[in-house]
């Protein structure tokens, strides 16, 4: 038993992860439903054509949206260590501060979390792109004041940072986990939490074996997993939990609403 179990090994759990171990808060095992993420394609940044839709793709499918003519679209998301950090396009952007501002919790406004983003670009190391097309040198006239690249703080355009070092993907698995060490337990997908009381002390996996925490269980499997898994565990709309036969442990409607994700148009 270990006293941290970070269930999900995308961006957020690598970050968790190696945090806890660096400020020495005990021993933590970080539980992926996929695959290593040491893998040829991972660390090649074209890879990721081949990697979307395999066996390290979580190949979500939307449900039909009237906005698109009632047609659903793919939804890649990461099955591996690194998560969708791990197969996706690697183009780096804080979030906006207007964002985080807009939230109004203590401690979280944009002033507030600038050192965070700090400290992840100090790992990352994301870069200019460099050879990038004449005219999307010249778009970098449209960028406000100093800046040097495009931001979603503001409408603008130019050449992205990009999360790679010597020409290979630097994911939060590479940048964070890989110098953690950190214990890893791959292969395990995680059906539900749990419980203790009002405490989550573990959870138990798909295949119906058990982990347990003797501190603590963080849950980072990511925007679409993290939420089912806090349902499967009692933790949502109530009426939605009582329609699929499972017990509300507590109430939150919340849980696995407000999804929203950015459109993309490639040229």
């Amino acid at each position: 038993m270990v006293d941290f179990l970070v269930i999900g090994a995308g961006s957020a759990g690598c970050v968790v992860a190696a945090e806890l171990l660096r400020r020495e808060a005990g021993s933590v095992c970080v539980v992926e439903a996929g695959p290593s993420e040491r893998h040829p394609l991972v660390s090649m940044p074209f890879g990721l054509v081949w990697l979307m839709g395999s066996r390290r793709d979580w190949a979500f499918q939307s449900a039909p949206m009237p906005g698109l003519g009632g047609r659903a679209i793919a939804i890649p998301r990461g099955r591996m260590v690194g998560g969708s950090g791990s197969i996706n396009s690697m183009v780096w952007f804080r979030g906006r501060n207007a964002d985080f501002d807009a939230w109004d919790v203590p401690g979280w406004r944009g002033v507030d979390v600038t050192p965070a983003f700090e400290a992840v670009e100090a790992k990352l190391k994301p870069t200019r792109l460099t050879g990038a097309h004449p005219l999307t040198e010249g778009l970098a006239t449209m960028l406000p004041g100093n800046a040097d690249m495009p931001t979603p703080d503001y409408e603008s355009a130019g050449v992205f940072a990009f999360n790679r070092v010597d020409g290979r993907r630097n994911s939060a698995a590479t940048a964070f986990l890989r110098t953690s060490g950190c214990q890893r337990v791959t292969g395990a997908e995680v059906d539900k939490l749990l419980w203790s009381g009002d405490c989550a002390v573990g959870v138990v996996l798909a295949d119906g074996s058990e982990l347990r925490a003797n501190k603590g269980v963080v849950l980072s499997a990511g925007a679409i997993g993290s939420p089912a898994v806090l349902m499967r565990s009692g933790v949502g709309p109530a009426a939605d939990l009582t329609a699929l036969g499972i017990d509300v442990r507590h109430a939150a409607d919340g849980v696995g609403a407000n999804l929203q994700d950015h459109p993309a148009v490639g040229l």
